[in-house]
């Protein structure tokens, strides 16, 4: 972690001095030009939204325009974001704008989003709806003669159990080698 902190420390350095970093020109842009433009737009439009927030949130779209090299920021949300269409982007910054919209009226702070925010915000609310999420029926209160008949018949079935453990054993009518080998058991027994 130290080692991470110290190469960022470097970065921001080099950067405060105006020095190119070699990573700058080493990361190559993975994402499409069309959604190159679409950040572009909501930067802009997160800039009309937000002001300084934005800016200090670093949602800048460059580092250094005169070289046209892009902030991080702006490179991690084209990566992140690269997926989405056209009309995702347009359903993010609708919800984005309704939800300020509604910060605002209740009178509440509100910052820009984290790219993770704004792909929630962007993707249809249809990949939700799960079984947790909808209405469930709502219970009758039960039927009462159905009730008495299930009691009754559960009361049957208990009193047939019930004289199952009462019953005494009707007594096992033996053989006449069983009855012989029981006599010669109570002779060796007593001794004869």
């Amino acid at each position: 972690m130290d080692q991470i902190n110290n190469q960022m420390a470097v970065i921001q350095a080099q950067a405060r001095l105006g020095m190119q970093t070699g990573q700058e020109r080493k990361l190559t842009r993975r994402y499409s030009v069309s959604t190159e433009k679409m950040i572009i737009l909501l930067f802009t439009r997160l800039a009309d939204l937000f002001g300084s927030k934005a800016a200090n949130k670093g949602l800048v779209i460059y580092f250094d325009e005169s070289k046209g090299i892009y902030s991080e920021q702006f490179d991690l949300w084209g990566w992140k974001l690269d997926d989405l269409t056209a009309e995702d982007f347009k359903r993010g910054m609708e919800g984005l704008e309704k939800r300020a919209e509604q910060c605002y009226r209740d009178g509440e702070e509100m910052w820009p989003p984290s790219y993770a925010e704004f792909r929630a915000l962007a993707f249809p609310a249809s990949n939700r709806d799960t079984l947790a999420h909808k209405p469930f029926e709502r219970l009758q209160l039960p039927d009462m003669t159905a009730m008495s008949k299930a009691k009754q018949a559960g009361r049957a079935e208990l009193d047939k159990m019930l004289g199952l453990l009462n019953e005494t054993p009707e007594p096992k009518q033996l053989t006449a080698a069983e009855r012989e080998d029981l006599e010669k058991l109570e002779r060796i027994r007593n001794g004869q």
